[in-house]
């Protein structure tokens, strides 16, 4: 394992990126191939034995990790939600871009043994993710115009919405014929496509995003969603999330007593009364 002698954390905006040293240094570098050049010319002896720590935001971050990489330098990219996290268990509830490059040098210098270390995908990797990033665009700009569709009423806004729902499906389809050659071209890409399809439910157009890409490291999973897991809806009495603890368990947590001259409300009927009679639960 590789031992760090210097712990860099790097918050990175679109035009700006804040830099801070673990011993407590700072500094302001503009995000653009000039910028980060003369940052890397100024540090290039201190960064050999250097980790540095990246904020996920977007994609701005991708030219100074690409730059940074191409040196030789170990470069972590940590998840926004980690990131958070960590700087809620240190106790750091204030944020500005400073404060959070001070964070993250904190952050490698304490847990730099576990992190990986980020690794670029092949230029192979890159295009399709592009494609299929692209592909994923348009086929919502092109379910939002089907959406218009249904609505409109008048001829003319009909027409206008129907050519425009055909040039997306003619730039989509160009698309899909650009990745498939893109795959067909690649016998690793095959293999592991022909893989996922063992799998019942996902085809080819379902694969593609959900393994090619993922497995090859040119998309990381978003750090804001867990697979697997939905989020209650926002509306519905009678979901499970949306019922009172009374109402989904009343064997054993009755409804507090309300002082008297407030009035009582009726308690509810308890549900699956014959769910829970096969249970065995008395009341």
């Amino acid at each position: 394992m590789k031992t760090y002698t210097h712990f860099v954390g790097i918050d990175i905006a679109k035009n700006k990126a804040d830099v801070a040293w673990h011993d407590g240094k700072k500094e302001q570098i503009a995000n653009t191939p000039e910028g980060v050049e003369a940052f890397l010319a100024s540090h290039a002896e201190v960064l050999k034995n250097a980790l540095v720590v990246v904020e996920a935001t977007g994609g701005y971050e991708l030219l100074l990790i690409h730059m940074l990489v191409e040196r030789g330098v170990a470069v972590h990219r940590v998840a926004p939600r980690t990131a958070c996290h960590y700087r809620l268990s240190i106790k750091q509830r204030g944020k500005t871009d400073a404060l959070d490059a001070v964070i993250l040098a904190r952050y490698g210098a304490e847990r730099h043994a576990a992190l990986p270390l980020f690794q670029r995908p092949t230029s192979t990797c890159e295009r399709l993710a592009a494609l299929q990033a692209r592909r994923a665009d348009l086929v919502g700009m092109r379910a939002n115009e089907k959406k218009r569709l249904q609505q409109a009423r008048e001829d003319w806004l009909k027409a206008n919405i129907g050519t425009m729902i055909a040039h997306f499906d003619a730039h989509i389809q160009q698309l899909e014929q650009e990745i498939e050659a893109l795959i067909a071209a690649s016998p690793e890409l095959q293999q592991k496509r022909a893989c996922l399809q063992t799998i019942p439910g996902i085809g080819a157009k379902t694969a593609a995003p959900a393994g090619l890409i993922s497995r090859t490291g040119a998309v990381e999973p978003s750090p804001n969603r867990q697979p697997g897991r939905r989020r209650p809806p926002s509306s519905g009495k009678r979901h499970p999330h949306r019922l009172s603890m009374h109402r989904r368990w009343p064997h054993h947590c009755p409804p507090s007593p309300i002082p008297s001259g407030h009035g009582r409300p009726k308690r509810q009927k308890r549900p699956f009364p014959s769910l829970l009679q096969t249970l065995g639960c008395s009341g």
